[in-house]
């Protein structure tokens, strides 16, 4: 008959298994050290700092001091908006072409692999030209180490699809590296 004791217990994470240990070692006092961070963890500043961080790593709004250093005059969040635009239209072709226009006429092309990607389906041969240069440099950084899964089958229909010779044998040169 199995007693209350055999049952499975709830593992400990690494916080509570350290504060046990302490525990241990130190006759159960708490160092002041120990109080200073439990004081620390309850403040309003540390909440509002744990908040923060958890707004920014679901994908939302950067805290203000921090998107003031990293983007002070505000170019970033312009054109992470701008790629935003351009994906939520992404369904519907004739939207997708307006809004990706209007995103290469303000801006330069992004180090964005998914993106570009798309662009090589572009009609205009200048803006497919322009892709797969971008897409070459990234290659050639190492900053396309995971490319997107549709990128192979895509440089393979501009090189079937375009007159340029130069710029199927840039996609064929390509593809083997993605490879």
């Amino acid at each position: 008959m199995p007693r209350e004791d055999d049952e499975p217990r709830r593992k400990l994470s690494f916080s509570e298994r350290d504060k046990l240990l302490k525990q241990r070692k130190g006759g159960g006092k708490p160092t002041q050290d120990d109080r200073d961070m439990e004081r620390f963890q309850r403040s309003t500043q540390y909440t509002r700092y744990k908040q923060g961080l958890e707004r920014l790593f679901a994908g939302g709004e950067m805290p203000e001091g921090l998107a003031s250093q990293l983007d002070p005059d505000g170019q970033k969040k312009e054109l992470s908006e701008a790629l935003k635009k351009v994906r939520l239209v992404a369904d519907d072709r004739k939207k997708w072409l307006a809004a990706a226009d209007e995103f290469l006429a303000k801006f330069p092309l992004p180090a964005d692999a998914y993106f570009l990607d798309q662009l090589l389906t572009h009609p205009k041969s200048a803006v497919v030209e322009a892709a797969l240069a971008r897409l070459e440099a990234l290659a050639t950084e190492g900053a396309l180490a995971k490319p997107p899964a549709s990128l192979r089958a895509r440089l393979q229909s501009v090189q079937l699809e375009t007159d340029d010779a130069d710029l199927a044998a840039r996609a064929k040169a390509l593809s083997a590296k993605v490879r």
